[in-house]
């Protein structure tokens, strides 16, 4: 597995961020203008990809040690 230095993990939790960011403001928007089952499915389908990424950071993470 690769090793990941300090600054390429803090690219990755950066772009993380402005992803929840981005994503957050848009499900917000949709439910704002009554797409509420849009909104949940959008924010169902990031929620999972957020839970892979961070899985994948952490095992990369216990790897290094």
């Amino acid at each position: 597995m690769p090793v990941l230095k300090w600054y390429e993990k803090l690219i990755v939790h950066a772009a993380i961020l402005a992803v929840t960011i981005f994503l957050g403001v848009t499900v917000w928007l949709m439910v704002d203008m009554g797409y509420d089952s849009a909104a949940i499915s959008t924010g169902l389908i990031y929620f999972t990809g957020l839970i892979i990424a961070l899985t994948e950071m952490n095992k990369l993470n216990e790897s290094e040690k």
